[in-house]
C-alpha cells in the first residue's frame, strides 16, 4: 500500500486513481501505470438519440507505449457506479500530458 500511495478516487467498478498510479481493469486484466506514462488526454461527448437527453462523456487516455483507455466521466443516467473527471488530476501529475479538450 505504501508504494501506491493515498486513494484519490475509485470508482468501484474499473479504476482507482492513486498518489502515484492509475490502476484500471481491462478485458479482464489488471493494468497499472505511473502518470509519467500518460502521452495525451481528450474528452469526447455521446449523446444518445434513442433516449432523450441521455449524455455520456468519456475521458479517453493515451500512453506513449501505444496503450489507451477510456473512462466515464459524466453521464447523465443513473449508475450504481460514481463517476469524476479526473483530467485535472491527470494533468497536476504529469504536466507534459497533452490535453486535447472537449
Amino acid at each position: 500500500m505504501n508504494k501506491i500511495g493515498n486513494v484519490y478516487f475509485w470508482n468501484a467498478k474499473d479504476y482507482m486513481v492513486t498518489d502515484n498510479y492509475f490502476i484500471i481493469l481491462k478485458d479482464h486484466k489488471i493494468n497499472v501505470f505511473k502518470y509519467e506514462e500518460i502521452e495525451k488526454i481528450y474528452k469526447k461527448t455521446f449523446v444518445c438519440l434513442s433516449r432523450v437527453g441521455m449524455v455520456e462523456k468519456y475521458l479517453y487516455i493515451y500512453l506513449k507505449n501505444g496503450e489507451e483507455y477510456k473512462i466515464l466521466i459524466n453521464s447523465t443516467l443513473v449508475r450504481s457506479e460514481e463517476v469524476m473527471d479526473i483530467s485535472d488530476f491527470l494533468i497536476s501529475k504529469n504536466i507534459e500530458v497533452i490535453d486535447k479538450g472537449d
